[in-house]
């Protein structure tokens, strides 16, 4: 079945349907599934590759990505040492009751099991903040409560890491008056009080929407 006018129909038909699955291409040009997989994986090569999920663009939001990036390197050509001094934080979410992502689990069996994994409504988890840049790496902080309890983050909660953990934490690493500071734009990090506390630590320092330097809702990476 792998004859060269085989192998290039089947190669006609996914360059017309990529997204379309191996199965129905063999329903459609009556060659068998096992030669059409190996058609696609010796002799054209071809590999499956799983769609990526991103944040959609608004039309404003390339010139604002476009100006960010503009920005930024005006100010590396000032200072070449920039790019070394720049504190760049984020959170994750853990769920206690584990995540799974049902793309990358497979049950090999004879028969279908029917295999189920049950979850909650609403999943219990636990929120984890980090910030690194070429100095190092500040240790991740757990939001919880007196208690050990996880706790969503909220200004208040914000204000607190930035002030009471993250404040000693970068005593731990050498001072320069030109680091910037990185941070998305949840509202718990750009409301009122706690850009007040972020510029209390980097003055006329921070990057972040409603910040010295704007950054764009959805940052080029």
């Amino acid at each position: 079945m792998r004859t060269p006018e085989n192998i290039e129909r089947v190669r006609e038909a996914f360059e017309r349907s990529p997204c379309r699955s191996a199965i129905r291409h063999t329903t459609t040009h009556g060659i068998t599934p096992r030669s059409v997989q190996r058609i696609l994986h010796n002799d054209l090569p071809y590999h499956p590759y799983k769609i990526q999920i991103i944040q959609v663009l608004n039309t404003r939001d390339y010139g604002a990505r476009v100006r960010f990036c503009q920005e930024m390197l005006d100010l590396i050509s000032e200072d070449e040492d920039l790019v070394n001094n720049i504190w760049v934080s984020d959170e994750a979410h853990f769920h206690v009751s584990g995540f799974v992502n049902k793309q990358n689990f497979r049950y090999w069996s004879q028969a279908n099991p029917q295999a189920l994994h049950k979850k909650p409504l609403h999943s219990q988890k636990v929120t984890v903040c980090c910030a690194m840049s070429a100095l190092g790496i500040i240790r991740p902080y757990f939001f919880e409560n007196e208690a050990g309890n996880a706790v969503t983050v909220n200004v208040d909660h914000y204000v607190e890491i930035l002030q009471n953990f993250f404040t000693p934490q970068l005593a731990h690493f050498p001072a320069n008056e030109n680091t910037l500071f990185q941070q998305d734009g949840a509202t718990s990090h750009t409301a009122r009080m706690s850009m007040s506390a972020v510029n209390a630590l980097f003055p006329n320092r921070v990057v972040s929407r409603n910040g010295d330097i704007p950054c764009p809702p959805t940052p080029p990476t």
